[in-house]
């Protein structure tokens, strides 16, 4: 038998895209000796659910609307003082506007946002971002690593690279940022001009802001969870809750309260 750790990263609105923030015509250092590199304590880190909210920013030509949007699950892993990999699973679902006071307004936003005009939410529930790679940076004020991943939309998988400013502590892993992302690299092409003319005030910008702010806790076997914090457990493109199976033929895959999937081995059935 053998216990695998799904985790969970860095998500999502929608999710994150490929160069964020401009360097400053005169960076400031990081530190007084001018080095951005951090000591990992190898472990697996999960994310305080608490902070898994995000926010998003997009725009027309005449005005912007923001809101929020939460992760469900994530996590890293921290081998050799090195972060190789880490997961963010994102419900399309919780997709909140803040701006519109109307509420009758408000809900046709966020309704038209989860059509198939854009997140086609019904179909694709979950976002998921994948971690690729984590580079320290220099010479950046308020940037530390640069984080690179694959994130799925709508089905579609783009590689895609943000700077972020992570920090350790006795709490965790803290990680912040700012990410950009091209929504036409996911096929929402609605009110984009790169594939309707005569827009006018309806033009929508391509690119929205995502900015994230979570915190990882280490994982600890022993720990006493109660029922608030519960976590969901990802396994291939299945979603367990807490203390459900799902039996692939050859294991058996519990999800855990603490967010892990306990497998246990067995005959395959193409075996017998």
């Amino acid at each position: 038998m053998f216990k695998q750790l799904f985790p969970v990263l860095l998500v999502p609105m929608i999710l994150v895209g490929a160069g964020c923030t401009q360097p400053q015509e005169t960076p400031e250092p990081l530190t007084e000796e001018g080095t951005s590199e951090i000591h990992f304590v190898d472990g697996t880190y999960l994310l305080d659910l608490q902070t898994g909210l995000m926010n998003w920013e997009a725009a027309k030509i005449v005005t912007k609307h923001n809101g929020t949007i939460q992760a469900q699950d994530g996590s890293l892993q921290i081998e050799n003082s090195q972060v190789v990999s880490g997961t963010l699973w994102v419900y399309m679902n919780s997709i909140k506007n803040l701006d519109i006071k109307d509420e009758k307004m408000n809900t046709t936003l966020v309704k038209h946002l989860e059509s198939e005009d854009f997140f086609s939410v019904a179909n694709n529930p979950i976002a998921m971002f994948s971690l690729l790679e984590v580079v320290s940076v220099e010479g950046l004020s308020g940037v530390t690593h640069r984080i690179t991943g694959n994130m799925t939309i709508k089905g579609i998988e783009n590689k895609i690279s943000f700077p972020a400013k992570i920090e350790t502590s006795q709490e965790g892993i803290h990680l912040a940022g700012t990410m950009e992302l091209d929504r036409t690299l996911w096929d929402i092409k609605y009110g984009s001009e790169k594939f309707f003319d005569n827009l006018g005030d309806n033009l929508i910008n391509d690119i929205f802001m995502l900015k994230v702010d979570m915190l990882f806790k280490s994982y600890v076997e022993d720990y006493e969870y109660d029922d608030s914090t519960e976590r969901v457990c990802f396994y291939q493109d299945k979603m367990l809750l807490a203390g459900e199976s799902y039996d692939d033929g050859c294991n058996t895959h519990t999800c855990q309260r603490d967010g892990t999937i306990f497998s246990t081995e067995k005959a395959c059935e193409t075996d017998k």
